[in-house]
């Protein structure tokens, strides 16, 4: 092999590994998700199960509001799907001994809802251990959703910022600390130009654990941003 070769090669060998690093959210992103996001208190919680009239889920994964007050029924703007008739609930006929059978409800029971709201169910928040005040790299993250919430699209809604633990220590401590933290969050968006009005500071402590099976996992610590209205 020739010199040149060999230094060729020696030079390959010695170079650092490439090591892929996920992109940071941007403001854009953020500004994406709260524009695709379902309003209201159980934003995070989508049901994936079929509708009860079979109906089809729109892109938030919820099912069409049916209005059974009128004759037509109603549905909300972003359903994609016309109802169909609701079929009556199947009841066994009562027994013939003498004593009614217990009549029972065998409608399809409701499903258990699966967490599905990308960037806002977790922003990736961190503190200073043992403390409310946020870490350089949180800070930098909340520097670009404070610029998607001043986006003038968003003007008018609200946000909720829940702060929550893991079942690790009291529900007393674990509630007083995800509020202070949820408030330092809160505190940090209106110092970047959010209006103070459209954010509410809230501390759920270990209640809405994002892994209930699995209490204790550091994963359930978290900060999420909930659209209010």
């Amino acid at each position: 092999m020739g010199w040149s070769a060999a230094i060729f090669l020696a030079g390959v060998l010695a170079a650092p590994a490439v090591i892929a690093v996920a992109a940071e959210p941007s403001a854009k992103d953020y500004l994406t998700e709260i524009q695709t996001a379902a309003v209201g208190p159980a934003a995070s919680a989508a049901p994936t199960a079929a509708c009860d009239n079979g109906e089809d889920r729109d892109t938030t994964g919820a099912c069409p509001v049916v209005d059974d007050s009128t004759a037509q029924r109603g549905f909300t703007l972003f359903s994609g799907a016309m109802a169909k008739p609701r079929a009556p609930a199947v009841r066994p006929a009562p027994a013939r001994s003498g004593t009614a059978a217990a009549v029972r409800d065998v409608r399809p029971a409701a499903s258990t809802p699966s967490i599905r709201c990308g960037l806002l169910c977790d922003l990736q928040i961190s503190f200073k251990a043992g403390s409310v005040q946020l870490t350089p790299d949180s800070e930098a993250k909340l520097a670009r959703f404070a610029e998607a919430l001043r986006d003038p699209s968003l003007a008018r809604k609200r946000f909720e910022i829940a702060g929550h633990t893991d079942a690790s220590g009291s529900s007393e401590m674990n509630r007083r600390l995800s509020q202070a933290r949820a408030e330092s969050v809160r505190s940090f968006l209106v110092a970047h130009g959010v209006e103070a009005s459209r954010l509410r500071a809230r501390g759920y402590g270990a209640e809405g654990l994002a892994f209930p099976n699995q209490p204790y996992d550091p994963r359930n610590r978290r900060v999420e941003a909930r659209v209010l209205d």
